[in-house]
């Protein structure tokens, strides 16, 4: 699943608006169904990277047009929780 995150990774830029419901799933489990709309800000200081992802009720709420307006200071983001599932692909289990 974290490959399904590859370009967000890559590119290391904040994406808001609608995700696949496969990425919905992974992100917000048993409330996906319910989520209209993220933010999702991609972590790359953090070892291994992680992904802090909003989720709004409101399909409108989060859009492509703010994806350049929302981020975190640079070098800020050095502690974090990461996702059980992506921390396991990034130790290689």
């Amino acid at each position: 699943m974290f490959g399904s995150f590859e370009s967000l990774f890559t590119s290391g830029r904040p994406r808001c608006g609608q995700v696949r419901d496969s990425q919905l799933e992974f992100l917000f489990g048993s409330e996906a169904a319910g989520i209209g709309s993220v933010a999702l800000i991609p972590l790359n200081a953090l070892s291994p990277p992680g992904l802090l992802a909003l989720g709004s009720l409101d399909r409108e709420r989060f859009h492509p047009g703010m994806s350049n307006r929302v981020s975190l200071p640079h070098g800020r983001a050095d502690r974090g929780f990461a996702h059980p599932a992506l921390k396991a692909q990034s130790d290689g289990r």
